[in-house]
């Protein structure tokens, strides 16, 4: 009786005489790799990791490929700087594989993004104060005033396009190993 093969046996069949030269090997495990970064960016920045997490997993990359991957994640890390909500994790992952002389470039964005929700914090309650103020000119005023999240406004979003500028220009700068 006829043997009925499996789709992977004929194709193990047919390709059992292949192999990967060595360059094809070497880009695909490169390839693995990078593929790998992203997730890192991802656990370091949800705080499903410590920096030092982030340090070990990088140190278990091949030394041939460790600096490619590295640059990687801070190109992942520096793209999560514009959201509010995981900057400071992507500064503490930053923080943790810059070499030494990356670390002006960490500090340059520690300063701007500081720099960037002061001024936003301070025009957020001047907002605030000058709602409440005209409230109380019309007659409204007391405890249960609760003011909301201010809208968007020409001048937070001014704010915001300088720092996106900003923080694009650093990482430009520190992928193509120039000056911040």
């Amino acid at each position: 009786m006829a043997e009925i093969k499996s789709t992977i046996d004929l194709v193990m069949e047919r390709t059992r005489h292949m192999i990967m030269s060595e360059e094809e090997r070497r880009a695909a495990e490169r390839a693995e790799h990078l593929e790998k970064a992203p997730g890192y960016v991802h656990k370091a920045v949800e705080g499903l990791w410590q920096p030092e997490q982030l340090q070990e997993a990088l140190a278990q990359v091949p030394d041939s490929f460790r600096e490619a991957v590295r640059m990687e994640v801070i190109r992942g890390l520096l793209d999560r700087l514009e959201s509010s909500e995981s900057a400071g994790a992507a500064m503490a992952a930053l923080k943790a594989v810059a070499r030494e002389g990356e670390r002006r470039f960490v500090e340059e964005l520690g300063r701007l993004l500081e720099a960037f929700h002061s001024q936003t914090e301070e025009a957020e309650s001047e907002q605030k104060k000058a709602l409440l103020s005209e409230l109380e000119r019309m007659g409204i005023r007391g405890d249960a005033i609760q003011v909301g999240p201010p809208g968007k406004s020409p001048r937070g979003d001014a704010r915001r396009d300088r720092l996106v500028r900003r923080i694009e220009e650093i990482k430009g700068a520190w992928l193509s190993g120039g000056r911040p």
